[in-house]
C-alpha cells in the first residue's frame, strides 16, 4: 500500500525543532540557499545512523509522542525564488556539484526555476514565456550532469503556457515532476489550475508520472487529485500566528487574539470546550491552556497533527470527483 508524501518545510529554518526530528520523524523539505548549514548536519546524523543505528538513542525526542525511527525523507528546493527577491540567482554549477556529493542521502530536489521579471512588478506574458523555457533549459542542463538525475524534478508553474506542459510531458520521459507557484494563490485558481493540468497529464503521452505540489498543506485538495506528494510550511505559520489545524478546521488559540470569533472559547459553547479539548488535543497530551501562551507547543501540536492526516491518505483513496478522473 502506497502513502501520500508529505515534506514538512520550515523545520531546518526553526530553532524549534532539533536533529532528532528532522531526520528520525518526518519528511524534509529545504533550501539549498537558505538551510545549507542545518542541512549539512542533517546529512551527516543520516550518514552516522548508517553507520551505527544506535546513534538514533543518543538524540532527544522533542516531544513525549515522537516515536524516533527509521530516517524520513529528503527533498532540497535550490532556494531559486528567494535570491531572485533579492536580485540574485542560485549558481547552478555549485547547486549541481552539492547535490552530486550528498546523492547517498538527498531523496528529491528541485531545480533551479527561472523566475520572470523583477521582485514587485507583474511580468508580462513575454517574460513570463521566457521565463518558463529558461526553466526547460535549466532541467535538461542539471539532469545532464547528475548522479541521480532521476531525483530531480521539473516544476511547471501556475500561470506558464500549457503548452510547454504539453510539450514536457510528450517529449521527455520523466517519471516525476512538480508544480509550483501556488502559494499564495486562492482555493479556487489552485482548483482550476490542477484541473486543467491534470487534464493535460492524463490525456498526454506520460499520464502515470508523479506530481508533486509545492506549497500545498489543503487536504481537500490534494484528496481531489491524483498529487502523489506535496509539502508546506503552514504548519509552522501558522503556529506562530497563534492558530492550530484540527478537525474542526483552523482554530485561533492564542490569548492574543481572544476578541476573534475563531478564538476557541468564541468558537465553541463553554459546556463543550471539555469535550472539543479533549477530542482535538487529547492524543497528544496537550491542553488548550498549553497552547494559548506556547508558540513552540503550537508547533509541536501542529506537526503531530499534520502527520496524522498524512498517514491517512492512502493512494487508492485518492477522490476523483471530476467527470476526466473518472473511469
Amino acid at each position: 500500500m502506497q502513502n501520500f508524501d508529505f515534506y514538512f518545510a520550515g523545520i531546518s529554518g526553526s530553532k524549534y525543532f532539533s536533529e532528532a526530528v528532522r531526520v528520525f520523524h518526518h519528511n524534509e523539505l529545504a533550501s539549498f540557499h537558505l538551510q545549507r548549514k542545518i542541512i549539512d548536519k542533517t546529512i551527516n546524523n543520516l550518514r552516522q545512523y548508517r553507520k551505527d543505528p544506535e546513534f538514533i538513542k543518543t538524540l532527544k525526542k522533542d516531544a513525549p509522542w515522537m516515536q524516533l525511527g527509521a530516517p524520513g525523507k529528503l527533498f532540497i528546493d535550490s532556494g531559486a525564488f528567494s535570491m531572485w527577491t533579492k536580485g540574485a540567482e542560485v549558481n547552478v554549477d555549485d547547486y549541481i556539484s552539492w547535490l552530486n556529493e550528498n546523492a547517498d542521502c538527498i531523496n528529491l530536489f528541485g531545480q533551479v526555476d527561472k523566475i520572470p521579471g523583477k521582485f514587485g512588478v507583474k511580468p508580462n506574458r513575454d517574460e513570463i514565456r521566457a521565463a518558463a523555457e529558461g526553466t526547460i533549459d535549466n532541467y535538461f542542463y542539471m539532469k545532464s550532469r547528475l548522479t541521480n538525475p532521476d531525483g530531480l524534478l521539473y516544476t511547471f508553474h501556475y500561470g506558464e503556457p500549457f503548452d510547454l506542459l504539453e510539450r514536457m510531458l510528450k517529449e521527455t520521459n520523466m517519471k516525476y515532476m512538480a508544480f509550483g507557484g501556488l502559494v499564495g494563490k486562492s482555493s479556487l485558481e489552485r482548483d482550476l489550475f490542477l484541473e486543467r493540468a491534470f487534464h493535460i497529464v492524463k490525456a498526454s503521452p506520460n499520464p502515470n508520472i508523479k506530481i508533486h505540489a509545492f506549497g500545498v498543506s489543503d487536504f481537500d485538495l490534494l484528496k481531489k487529485y491524483p498529487v502523489y506528494s506535496s509539502d508546506s510550511a503552514a504548519w509552522v505559520k501558522m503556529a506562530s500566528y497563534g492558530s492550530i489545524r484540527t478537525q474542526y478546521g483552523n482554530i485561533i488559540v492564542s490569548e492574543q487574539q481572544a476578541d476573534r470569533d475563531m478564538y476557541y472559547k468564541n468558537r465553541f459553547p463553554a459546556g463543550q470546550l471539555a469535550a472539543v479539548e479533549k477530542a482535538v488535543l487529547g492524543k497528544y497530551g496537550f491542553t488548550f491552556e498549553d497552547l494559548k501562551n506556547n508558540r513552540d507547543k503550537r508547533i509541536y501540536y501542529n506537526a503531530a497533527f499534520f502527520k496524522d492526516e498524512i498517514e491517512k491518505m492512502e493512494r487508492q483513496q485518492v477522490r476523483q470527483v471530476r467527470v476526466l478522473f473518472k473511469k
